[in-house]
């Protein structure tokens, strides 16, 4: 996606979800590699293969990355992508282990779940690891349901009424 959005809502925490930018890579690479254990992707990400998925990230107008800002601070990212009219959420990941059970993480899942049901679909999804029991845990808490399993990971859906109206201020730039 080649265009920048930051999104805000008012949930009080200082939290900005900003597309990310070429600035962001190593963050993102670091970060993936550091949860690799938690991913389908289990394999160190170079330098050259995060630029490569970064130069197909921006060909791809379907596919949206966030940098997690909390008080200006990078402190992970969560994404996703339009795949046949429903939004596939992906990379979930808390960066910065001292914001770990701060609500962060519950919180930007709400901004970005709100943001895709506004401008894209209200069918939203996931797909978890069966071993990544924290991910299971994490994503029924916020509203996700099982609607599918297969061999190595099950399928969660949103319940559509999960978050009711949270309000979210978009900005375009770029």
């Amino acid at each position: 996606m080649n265009i920048q959005i930051k999104i805000s809502s008012q949930l009080g925490q200082d939290l900005v979800l900003r597309s990310i930018g070429s600035d962001d890579l190593e963050n993102l690479r670091r970060w993936k590699n550091e949860n690799s254990a938690a991913f389908f992707h289990k394999k160190t990400i170079t330098r050259e293969e995060q630029k490569r998925w970064f130069a197909g990230y921006l060909a791809n107008p379907d596919n949206y990355m966030f940098i997690i800002e909390h008080r200006s601070l990078a402190v992970g990212c969560i994404g996703f992508r339009m795949l046949e009219g429903s939004a596939d959420v992906y990379n979930v990941i808390l960066g910065d282990a001292r914001y770990r059970r701060k609500g962060l993480m519950s919180s930007s899942l709400a901004v970005l779940c709100s943001y895709i049901a506004d401008s894209h679909t209200k069918d939203i999804g996931i797909k978890v690891l069966k071993t990544n029991k924290a991910a299971h845990n994490f994503y029924s808490k916020n509203g996700f349901k099982v609607i599918g399993t297969d061999i190595d990971h099950d399928s969660m859906r949103l319940d559509r009424g999960y978050f009711g109206p949270l309000k979210i201020r978009v900005e375009h730039a770029g």
